[in-house]
């Protein structure tokens, strides 16, 4: 019964994620084709930017909040904090991004209309921290049922609202208000759906949740630095037509590597509740990682050679295929490291955690600083793939150990 749960619970995921890939897929090419490349890499460019704060406001604290929510209902502490954790990064994006070198002969950097289109899509980091939030809950009870029903409603305004701004002839940053007014509805619908009691605001236990998250907080946050990064150096270094032809390849890639993430959600529980038997553990950790590597290692073929579809998009797109392919090598480490992230997470092993992804964090950022100057985003590429490679490596030295999967008898 416990892995029909799962199942059901990782099929809801990843039918939610595909009607809000689809919908994302969609406005991705039809700004790639409507904007072209120059003003499609500025779109990146804003995107990037403001999702590179979006850990701050997830910042680990689901993990912490079920496991509170095993005693005592926590869920308004864990609403509130984040909407005012939102607030300050809210403040943090647009103050730096006002003082973002830009070089407008070269078009190199972060223009005025892109500073302007960071503000307007800042607003999303209130939107992320509800939707954050009500996933809490949708995991906690296993109901990802709700959380498909709302990401198709708002999957299905972003392409009503993006497909009027642009029916009408309005600029990039017109685009990006309509998804963040789509966002915003869909994050309402899912918090309504949660059925979680909000009012009166209360924070009762938000110290807890601070001082309980925050080596998986700045694990995530090494994380994100790696993981994006590479798009906010290629844009210091390389024009927006660079930036655009990696932007669109890691647009179908980031897709690809949230897959591993749902079925890890709602394993997660299932982990919890077995803690304290070893055996059961153990037995759980090893069935699911072979389903991670044998899935991981069929879609990586598939994407391979359905790669050069991307240039369906547009002549100027075919590029991007090298580095997808580039990026798509590099999958089945993304599925291990995900599934393993979650193993060390349900052992209280978050200071490990942060350990690995604060090395993986510097030897990102040094490696794309040395590389992404001569050779563009074709390093951006190899070298996620290197430095997930060294964080699987020193994952699975922790997790294979006997202490975390002690050997079944």
């Amino acid at each position: 019964m416990q892995y029909l749960l799962v199942f059901k619970n990782t099929i809801y995921q990843t039918i939610a994620r595909m009607f809000t890939t689809l919908s994302s897929f969609i406005v991705t090419i039809l700004i790639a084709t409507y904007y072209g490349l120059e003003n499609f890499g500025d779109f990146i460019k804003i995107i990037s930017f403001v999702g590179l704060f979006y850990m701050a406001i997830d910042f680990g604290m689901n993990a912490i909040y079920i496991k509170l929510s095993q005693k005592e209902d926590v869920f308004k502490s864990l609403f509130y904090l984040r909407i005012v954790i939102a607030l300050l990064v809210f403040i943090l994006i647009n103050i730096t991004a006002w003082i973002l070198p830009y070089n407008s002969i070269q078009d190199i950097g972060f223009s005025p209309i892109v500073r302007a289109g960071i503000f307007i899509f800042s607003f999303s980091i209130f939107i992320q921290s509800i939707i954050y939030s009500a996933s809490a809950s949708f995991q906690k009870n296993l109901k990802y049922n709700l959380f498909l029903i709302s990401q198709f409603f708002g999957s299905l305004l972003q392409l009503v609202f993006v497909g009027i701004a642009m029916g009408i002839g309005l600029s990039i940053n017109a685009v990006l208000f309509a998804i963040v007014i789509s966002g915003g509805i869909s994050s309402l619908l899912a918090i309504y759906l949660t059925k979680e009691n909000i009012y009166p605001p209360s924070i009762t236990v938000a110290k807890d949740l601070i001082l309980r998250s925050w080596p998986l907080g700045l694990m995530l946050l090494f994380n994100l630095v790696y993981f994006r990064t590479d798009i906010i150096i290629l844009s210091f270094f390389q024009n927006s037509s660079e930036v655009g032809t990696y932007g669109l390849a890691y647009r179908f890639f980031d897709f690809f590597i949230s897959l591993p993430l749902f079925l890890s959600n709602a394993i997660y529980p299932l982990l919890v509740l077995n803690l304290k038997n070893k055996r059961s553990f153990a037995g759980i950790a090893k069935k699911y990682m072979f389903v991670f590597i044998l899935s991981s290692a069929a879609l990586t073929a598939i994407l391979w050679l359905m790669a050069p579809l991307i240039g369906l998009i547009g002549s100027s797109y075919v590029q991007a295929v090298t580095p997808f392919r580039i990026l798509i090598l590099s999958l089945p480490v993304f599925f291990l490291t995900s599934f393993f992230q979650w193993i060390l997470i349900a052992k209280e092993e978050q200071k490990y955690l942060m350990f690995v992804y604060f090395l993986s964090a510097v030897i990102n950022v040094m490696l794309n600083l040395a590389l992404i100057p001569k050779y563009s985003y074709l390093a951006a590429a190899v070298i996620t793939g290197v430095t997930e490679g060294i964080v699987l490596i020193l994952l699975a030295r922790r997790v294979l150990s006997k202490e975390i999967l002690p050997e079944q008898e």
